[in-house]
């Protein structure tokens, strides 16, 4: 027997779905600074360490028979430059795959970014970096499980669907500025992601893009007491018609003086205007972070998945390589 959805939950999927001649938008993240090259590809190689592992897993909508599911992983890797070894190189490479309802509409998508970090100012506390990323990828669904209208009253369809899967190419840049101090730290970034608008058409004589996403993203960290630190962000989103605001705080209470390893726990609130309060949880155990997000859901959807929001789960770790110099970041309680 099959179920009758909802509208809102309907018209949800079809966000993510691509039809001729319409336009598809970026899964939303509850968790950002956590995989930072999914706010802004100029976070590349900006961090301690030598190289910087971030995985993340989130699922939505748990009352359909499908959940929509995302994942991303990066490998983000710093190397000095310039004469005084002051300025920083970043590479990464990022992959992530989405899939969506019981079509199994999936996107996976890779991308390789390159970014450039400039020192300058009073005790080399500021920094100025530029990045550009290159990636590819494809979209698949599963045609079989594909229904409309006339599947309900002729057993069949006319829609002309010419294939399953289509591939594309995508190009992303980024800027950040960021301030560093003993005791505060200023992130400014401006990211454009999918600046040639990537076809993802699953007909020869229709276009769906992915519209140009601009990412303005802002945070400042700074000490409360010794060893409590408060960050309050703030990401505001604009693509094709859509906007977003994502704004809330962390606490952060560091165990560092009180172990000989870097120990810390934090907690969190952040607010999607309109769409969803995101209680968040992290816990760092040396160079391994962990946070845990759920999205409680408001707005007209908030009803039609019985109250069930988004849970988000992320990774991150941070290593050197023996013989490879990282790229330095002036400061000493750096954790980014």
């Amino acid at each position: 027997m099959k179920k009758n959805l909802f509208p809102p939950l309907l018209a949800a999927l079809l966000l993510r779905l691509p039809l001729p001649d319409a336009v598809a938008q970026d899964a939303l993240l509850s968790q950002p600074f956590q995989t930072p090259l999914q706010i802004n590809p100029a976070w590349a190689g900006f961090h301690d360490g030598t190289y910087q592992l971030n995985g993340m897993y989130r699922s939505q909508w748990q009352t359909l028979t499908d959940p929509f599911k995302t994942i991303a992983a990066h490998l983000n890797t710093s190397l000095p430059a310039g004469k005084n070894k002051n300025h920083i190189v970043g590479l990464a490479l990022s992959g992530n795959a989405d899939k969506a309802g019981a079509v199994q509409f999936t996107t996976s998508a890779f991308a390789l970014t390159g970014a450039f970090h400039y020192n300058f100012g009073h005790a080399f506390q500021h920094y100025m970096g530029a990045a550009v990323s290159f990636g590819a990828g494809n979209t698949a669904l599963d045609l079989a499980s594909v229904t409309t209208d006339e599947t309900f009253t002729t057993g069949g369809t006319s829609e002309a669907i010419g294939f399953e899967k289509t591939n594309f190419s995508d190009l992303s840049f980024g800027l950040a500025y960021h301030l560093l101090s003993d005791t505060s730290h200023l992130h400014v970034g401006f990211a454009l992601f999918h600046a040639n608008s990537p076809d993802l058409a699953f007909t020869s004589d229709g276009r769906s893009s992915i519209r140009p996403k601009a990412v303005l993203a802002a945070s400042y960290s700074y000490l409360l007491r010794p060893q409590l630190e408060f960050t309050p962000v703030a990401i505001v989103t604009f693509q094709g018609p859509s906007r977003q605001l994502l704004a809330g705080g962390q606490l952060r209470y560091s165990f560092a003086s009180l172990l000989e390893a870097n120990y810390a726990l934090a907690g969190a609130l952040y607010l999607r205007y309109g769409n969803a309060l995101i209680p968040a949880i992290g816990i760092r155990m040396g160079d391994l972070d962990v946070g845990l997000s759920y999205d409680l859901m408001m707005g007209p959807l908030a009803g039609q998945d019985s109250r069930q929001g988004a849970m988000e789960l992320t990774l991150s770790y941070k290593g050197k390589l023996k013989g490879i110099s990282s790229g330095r970041i002036y400061n000493p309680r750096f954790g980014n």
